[in-house]
């Protein structure tokens, strides 16, 4: 799925309650994976000031203000750009007159 070190763009933004925010469509490089009991959980380099735990599972993800992410937020950058290669190739079929 993820890699250290690969770009990442997210899907799905937002602010977390100590003011530290994810922004959609934002690059990120992960810098560390890790599986939580019920998902998997990426590091990008946001640190908040308490702990962190699992809004699923209540297992706590860390102490030391990494921020981890549900992965799913996340795209790789090269799936990201594949995906909308195809996304204007569809707009441009779509623009053109079905009678031609």
């Amino acid at each position: 799925m993820f890699t250290i070190g690969q770009k990442v763009i997210c899907i799905e933004g937002k602010s977390s309650v100590c003011g530290v925010r994810l922004i959609d469509y934002e690059i990120y490089t992960v810098k560390n994976i890790w599986r939580c009991k019920c998902s998997d959980v990426i590091d990008v380099g946001l640190r908040i000031s308490t702990t962190d735990k699992c809004f699923k599972c209540n297992k706590q993800l860390s102490s030391d203000g990494t921020w981890w992410l549900y992965a799913k937020r996340f795209v790789p950058i090269d799936e990201w750009k594949i995906a909308e290669g195809k996304v204007e190739q569809l707009k441009k079929i779509l623009e053109e007159p079905a009678w031609v």
